[in-house]
């Protein structure tokens, strides 16, 4: 067994193909706000999907991680020991990925909005105004439809 290959298998980088890294993030949240509700809308999911999140990550790390507490939630100890290094991947994780940063001031996109052609006549003239102003070198396209066809938010 090479170098390479060892360090991934002792760091156990190799089983993390069968976990659904998607979890961490509203992990985090739930920790963070030590609520469901609140965790679901932080990241935008529904109640009832945190909570089906909440119990696939129970069945991942073999721990409650949070116990019903009067209104709220407790955090357990092991979900306690959680926060500080989850919260460094994910920062880190962010880092890595490198989201562009957007400025309207200097962002040269083509924007296009589709509308009735009265909802243009009436929203036109300000958005037209408003993109011009702080999005000067950003093209704005008004699509006037009549209709609304799923080709229309495609194309």
């Amino acid at each position: 067994m090479g170098a390479e290959e060892q360090g991934t298998t002792k760091s156990g980088l190799d089983r993390l193909a069968s976990v659904n890294l998607n979890l961490l993030v509203p992990l985090l949240a739930l920790l963070e706000e030590r609520s469901v509700t609140k965790a679901a809308e932080r990241v935008g999911l529904s109640q009832p999907a945190m909570s089906h999140a909440l119990t696939r990550m129970r069945r991942l790390l073999g721990d409650d991680l949070v116990v019903r507490h009067g209104s709220g939630v407790t955090l357990t100890p092991h979900a306690l020991e959680l926060v500080g290094p989850l919260r460094s991947a994910l920062q880190q994780t962010a880092r890595l990925v490198n989201f562009p940063v957007f400025d309207p001031a200097t962002d040269r996109r083509i924007i296009t909005v589709a509308m009735t052609t009265s909802t243009a006549f009436v929203v036109g003239p300000r958005l037209t105004r408003l993109v011009g102003e702080r999005a000067p070198h950003a093209t704005l396209r008004l699509r006037t439809i009549t209709v609304p066809t799923e080709t229309t938010f495609t194309e």
